[in-house]
């Protein structure tokens, strides 16, 4: 069972933008860029342009500012548009090379879903790289040049439709990744706390009140056979558990209970008669033919029940367990009273976990905690869809 934590690494939910970056990052990304678009303002401006090293430096200036965007998108990105309109008026309608750098921003900002920010640099630098071709504004020129470039950057366009696809699938399997683990360390807290757990709190229970008969030896031997054999369980939990963790994805976390409802709801009835109840066990209808996991679930149902009547209850006072077989599934109700301020609801993982594994089946768990009543009624349908219910 893969168990090694992986993080999305703060990146958005498939299909929407990631959040935009602060003003500071804006303000660090412009300071970054501002050399090189000072730089490109100097040699217009301040040089002869006809000069070829200028132009050179000129078209360095705007392929350096493309690089930038990958790191700097926005400063990149406009930096780039306005050394082009730079280039536009310093030259005389050549092609330059150097134009087609204009892609980078494009692919960039559209593989990062940024599509606003992708439209809005496309319709600019094709303006721009249509004055550039045609600087005579000739509507034949300017048409022929727009089309041209306008081929150019819907392939830009294209890639970066395709980038961001990649990006958004990355995304969306680390957070499946994610739901995945988190779901297995569910599992895990589940299968710790109704196997190991449980069995230790009942050897508790029966060491407590071993104390009562220290003089009747044959319940002395009896609740010491019972936490020997406890003991023994959860050695058995503990080896398939961590055989579990360590074997493969597909391996089950810990081996279907052999246990049935009617032998769990007799264990139940020892357990609170031990603890000093005098509970009230109603079973109804055929209980031998269930489905594995709904059979699994009604007897992690029926021992987490038991185990809070015993820790939590007031011995003094009724306790019931009642199950009823109905066409669609199993209800069983677990009713008692509190003990005083012993108990809060919600604050173990035993009912949550029971909560989690029987929603996994299309069931319901309700708990109602009416000072002094407590009520316990779980609903678990014959399901069709089990496996997840038995991992």
């Amino acid at each position: 069972m893969g168990l090694k934590r992986r993080s999305v690494g703060g990146a958005a939910p498939p299909g929407e933008t990631p959040a935009p970056r602060s003003g500071a990052h804006h303000g660090w990304d412009l300071l970054a860029a501002s050399p090189v678009l000072f730089l490109a303002i100097y040699i217009a401006l301040m040089s002869d342009p006809d000069t070829r090293w200028q132009i050179m430096a000129l078209e360095l200036s705007i392929c350096v500012a493309a690089a930038l965007s990958t790191r700097w998108t926005v400063a990149g990105s406009v930096a780039t548009g306005v050394l082009l309109m730079l280039l536009a008026l310093t030259t005389d309608g050549q092609t330059r090379m150097s134009a087609f750098a204009c892609v980078a921003p494009i692919i960039v900002a559209g593989g990062q879903g940024r599509w606003r920010l992708t439209v809005g640099l496309t319709a600019w630098y094709l303006t721009v790289l249509a004055v550039l071709e045609a600087p005579d504004l000739q509507p034949l020129n300017l048409m022929h040049a727009a089309m041209t470039w306008s081929l150019v950057l819907c392939i830009a366009v294209v890639l970066a439709a395709g980038l961001d696809r990649i990006r958004t699938q990355r995304i969306a399997s680390e957070q499946r990744r994610e739901a995945e683990l988190l779901e297995q360390r569910r599992a895990i807290a589940r299968e710790l706390h109704d196997t190991i757990a449980h069995t230790a709190t009942l050897t508790l229970l029966r060491a407590t009140t071993a104390r009562e008969h220290l003089d009747d030896k044959p319940l002395m031997t009896a609740d010491l056979d019972f936490m020997a054999a406890a003991c023994k369980q959860m050695t058995v939990d503990l080896r398939k558990l961590l055989a579990a963790i360590r074997g493969p994805v597909d391996q089950p976390i810990a081996d279907e209970p052999q246990v049935s409802p009617r032998a769990a709801l007799a264990t139940a009835k020892v357990t609170l008669e031990r603890a000093g109840f005098r509970p009230a066990i109603l079973p109804d209808g055929s209980l031998d033919d269930l489905p594995p996991a709904t059979r699994q679930a009604l007897v992690r149902t029926i021992t987490e029940a038991a185990a809070n009547i015993a820790r939590h209850g007031d011995p003094s006072k009724p306790c019931s367990l009642l199950l009823e077989r109905t066409g669609q599934g199993v209800e069983f109700v677990a009713t008692n009273t509190v003990c005083g301020a012993r108990f809060r609801h919600g604050n173990g993982f035993g009912l949550l976990g029971l909560g989690e594994r029987i929603r996994s089946l299309g069931g319901e768990l309700n708990v109602s905690n009416n000072a002094p009543n407590w009520v316990l009624h779980a609903r678990i349908p014959f399901g069709q869809n089990t496996e997840a219910a038995l991992q």
